[in-house]
């Protein structure tokens, strides 16, 4: 199966692409894609203070649409290895949260540990119905287990 790991707040950094290959040497296809390339390219920050800042501004400058399409494409890229999954922490929880939220054909199952985002600051709260199985929590905390 395939499996997509969301970036942290900061970026696809060394940390990110070790997490990938674990779970390529684990036997899954895996991918990381590169979230902020739509505001700015390569970023790969430390887990610094200033890592953090920088990675903070490079998120507000972008939009959650465009955010999600670009998790839907990476998951069907995958598609071809079989079954596809997300694995999201910090920024990339919420990201995994809101793609699984938007009804994401292909994807079958999800872990997010969302913390940098709420529900109710995401521009369509409220109106996503989660129809994918899900596994892991909401910003808030809640359950989000569902069956497929």
């Amino acid at each position: 199966g395939g499996l997509i790991v969301v970036q942290e707040i900061f970026g696809v950094n060394s940390h990110v692409r070790a997490v990938a290959d674990g779970f390529a040497a684990d036997g899954y296809v895996a991918l990381a894609p590169a979230l902020f390339d739509r505001a700015e390219r390569g970023v790969d920050l430390g887990y610094t203070a200033d890592g953090m800042a920088k990675g903070r501004g490079i998120m507000s400058a972008l939009d959650w649409d465009d955010t999600v399409a670009d998790v839907k494409a990476a998951v069907a890229e995958l598609s071809g290895a079989g079954k596809v999954g997300l694995v999201g922490y910090c920024w990339g929880g919420t990201v995994t949260w809101a793609t699984a939220c938007r009804a994401t054909p292909g994807m079958e199952a999800l872990r997010s540990r969302p913390v940098s985002t709420t529900p109710t600051t995401l521009p369509w709260t409220g109106t996503a119905t989660c129809t994918s199985r899900t596994c892991g929590t909401t910003p808030t905390g809640e359950s989000t287990t569902r069956p497929a």
